[in-house]
């Protein structure tokens, strides 16, 4: 775990990611185009095993962050649309600052991606008062196996663990 360089985005977020039990902090930032969506040092993001030393670095810089968002990678289930999509997304951030290749990015995966984000019911999206509650035929089901085994693949090449 390195150190961090100097923020210089309007909106800090720290990210806890939860993996083989352990927590790892991090700063996600609000990107301008092309730029990571996480603080990094060199090739490497910086993490951090408490949140403290994150929140106190973003203070000490004279900025604030406007949330701590959890996402438990020991439990990944595809029933939870809003939660599977969040993962996913942030999982694409990681790939983008990392600069390597997410398969959920690819394109045959984007209707796969649609059914997320309607499975979601976000009210901006879906006003009908009905739930939308996706079904996934055998394709579906390993698309979403290649993708929640993709998402562990990159958190676990952020994290640097080895298999």
């Amino acid at each position: 775990m390195g150190g961090i360089e100097d923020l210089s985005k309007d909106y800090y977020e720290i990210i806890a990611f939860t993996f083989s039990d352990t927590d790892y902090f991090c700063i996600w930032c609000d990107p301008e185009d092309g730029d990571p969506h996480f603080e990094t040092k060199g090739k490497r993001l910086f993490f951090q095993l408490e949140k403290k030393p994150i929140a106190d670095y973003i203070y000490i810089k004279g900025s604030s962050y406007e949330n701590t968002t959890e996402y438990d990678f020991n439990n990944i289930n595809c029933d939870d649309c809003n939660d599977y999509l969040n993962k996913w997304n942030i999982i694409d951030d990681l790939s983008k600052t990392l600069k390597i290749d997410f398969i959920g990015n690819h394109d045959n995966y984007t209707d796969l991606y649609s059914k997320f984000v309607y499975g979601s019911n976000l009210p901006t999206m879906n006003n009908t008062g009905i739930e939308y509650i996706p079904s996934f035929d055998e394709e579906e089901k390993q698309q979403i196996e290649n993708v929640t085994k993709d998402m562990i693949r990159i958190l676990k090449l952020a994290l640097e663990i080895d298999d």
